[in-house]
């Protein structure tokens, strides 16, 4: 059955926006981040349906200037997750009005007659898209403001690809479209890519060379038809194998160290996996087993490669795995902890 998948938005009683985060939640409630609320001067949307955009950048900062928001005026948003050994806001099913999928979003725009100049272009990339890479139209969907209707003409097109054989095709196609960098499927260049840099040096704490290195790894994010896109893996529930309250986490500190990728095949889904071993300890917190590098940072998703050497800073936790009470460690990249002084850099890169 479907579930809450990542990237899905939720619309509550009271008209706020959420995006859901992953594809594992408690059984009573949903993971997700306040995205856009109603307002009467807001930029997005049309009419009287106006909302001001909350999470303005994907920071853990502005991440917490929206749960002190609901924390003082929508409190029942909240929540502590034990399992977690964190606070993140989450959506009770009680309080969802609407469950807005991407996939079905992406079916209407196939079938609408009178589409705008940016969904036009989304129905022209995803059949483009699923020609090339050979994959249906229904494992795609569409995200972000075009989801919930309210996207200007200087939006984005967020895609979806549902599937982890899809998401390797779309991944191959897009991988050599980049890099060839000509036709109508292309990367990011001129004022778009200055501004994707800009805004990743300012957020991220990079140097410039280190923002263009990782931009240069990135298969999912272009510009298509003169408008920006980009492009987002996510699993269908077959082969989602964790279910929450499964494996527990505990805080232990912050660290830094250099490791080595041994195999990193969900590290283009939400959050980015990659398991790694010969740790080698520079900074913070130590232990013996760190066996994960587990990143919520969409930049650090599918940069690195298998025996690829790393350099991370992040949140040391402590996981549990309730069956068998076997424990492991892992560093977490986006933390409050943190608050965005984390990072997962390959050393041929960093500078």
């Amino acid at each position: 059955m479907r579930g809450f998948r990542d990237r899905d938005y939720l619309e509550t009683r009271e008209g706020l926006y959420f995006a859901v985060v992953g594809n594992v939640h408690p059984d009573d409630r949903v993971l997700a981040y306040l995205k856009y609320m109603p307002s009467e001067t807001g930029v997005w949307g049309s009419g009287s349906r106006r909302y001001d955009r909350v999470l303005k950048h994907y920071t853990m900062r502005n991440l917490t200037q929206t749960f002190d928001l609901l924390g003082s005026r929508y409190p029942e948003y909240m929540f502590h997750s034990i399992v977690l050994g964190l606070t993140f806001s989450a959506v009770p099913h009680a309080a969802i009005r609407r469950h807005l999928r991407p996939e079905k979003r992406l079916e209407q725009l196939l079938q609408d007659h009178l589409k705008d100049t940016l969904e036009m272009k989304i129905v022209k990339l995803v059949r483009e898209l699923s020609r090339m890479a050979d994959i249906p139209v229904k494992s795609f969907g569409v995200t972000g403001s075009v989801l919930m209707g309210t996207h200007r003409e200087f939006s984005d097109m967020d895609l979806v690809v549902y599937g982890r054989d899809q998401s390797l095709r779309a991944r191959s196609v897009l991988s050599r479209l980049l890099e060839e960098n000509r036709g109508e499927i292309r990367r990011m260049g001129g004022q778009p890519l200055e501004d994707f840099l800009q805004e990743k040096i300012s957020l991220n704490n990079l140097t410039k060379q280190e923002a263009i290195e990782l931009y240069r790894r990135k298969w999912n994010r272009g510009q298509a038809f003169g408008t920006c896109f980009s492009v987002h893996p996510v699993r269908l529930e077959s082969q989602v194998l964790e279910r929450y309250g499964e494996r527990e986490y505990a805080p232990i500190g912050l660290t830094e160290v250099e490791a080595t990728v041994r195999d990193s095949p969900d590290s283009m889904f939400m959050p980015a996996t990659y398991s790694v071993d010969d740790v080698k300890w520079l900074h913070g917190e130590k232990t013996r087993d760190v066996q994960e590098i587990v990143s919520y940072e969409g930049l650090y998703a599918d940069i690195a490669q298998e025996d690829e050497r790393i350099r991370v800073r992040g949140k040391l936790e402590e996981v549990m795995l309730s069956a068998s009470k076997r424990r492991y460690q892992r560093i977490l990249i986006g933390s409050q902890e943190a608050m965005n002084t984390d990072y997962l850099k390959p050393l041929s890169i960093s500078v």
